[in-house]
């Protein structure tokens, strides 16, 4: 989301049945002036109610939100996008606080999901640090997992281009419940 924290309260508007967990990555921006530009970060999950008992706030903050419920770990990502200020550091910090996370709820399934900006099908820098982080933790690419004709998950129709950037990676064990992945445009 782009929302500044002044704005979170809108998530909570969409529907009765869930609550939400996040953040906002807007506010120093904000306090700095005028903004100008495509605004920029924040993340956060609408959960259902019924969840609620068994739900648990690991983090929340600018570039990633985690929660556990009952035995699965999610986390939503937004991670740093080419031209970002020390984005390579920026990265190296979140896939070492991801691995913390993983480790830490080993016992867990994963469920991480967002924003990666970078292709993991290409031979960057960037995307080959993901790839090793996917292995590392034994996770698995939704997009792979359940092949479909199209896995772009961004259309630009007026330069008729599209990318990949936005992933699901989940735990690759057989009590992971993940039955079905497409990208949908809805």
């Amino acid at each position: 989301h782009w929302l500044t924290s002044d704005n979170l309260g809108k998530l909570d508007r969409i529907s009765n049945d869930y609550f939400v967990f996040g953040s906002s990555a807007m506010d120093d921006r904000v306090r700095a002036g005028p903004l100008y530009g495509r605004p920029f970060g924040g993340t956060a999950m609408l959960i259902n109610k019924d969840y609620a008992p068994a739900t648990k706030t690991i983090v929340s903050c600018e570039r990633f939100t985690a929660i556990k419920i009952n035995n699965n770990l999610l986390l939503t990502v937004y991670m740093p996008c080419m031209g970002t200020v020390n984005r390579d550091f920026i990265y190296d910090d979140l896939l070492v606080e991801f691995d913390e996370l993983l480790s830490t709820y080993s016992d867990c399934n994963i469920l991480v999901a967002g924003d990666f900006n970078t292709n993991l099908d290409n031979n960057s820098e960037i995307s080959m640090k993901v790839n090793a982080f996917v292995e590392k933790n034994s996770l698995c690419r939704c997009d792979v997992m359940f092949p479909v004709a199209n896995k772009h998950t961004y259309y630009n129709d007026s330069t008729n281009s599209c990318s990949t950037i936005d992933y699901m990676l989940t735990s690759c064990r057989p009590t992971t419940d993940i039955i079905a992945f497409n990208v949908l445009e809805l």
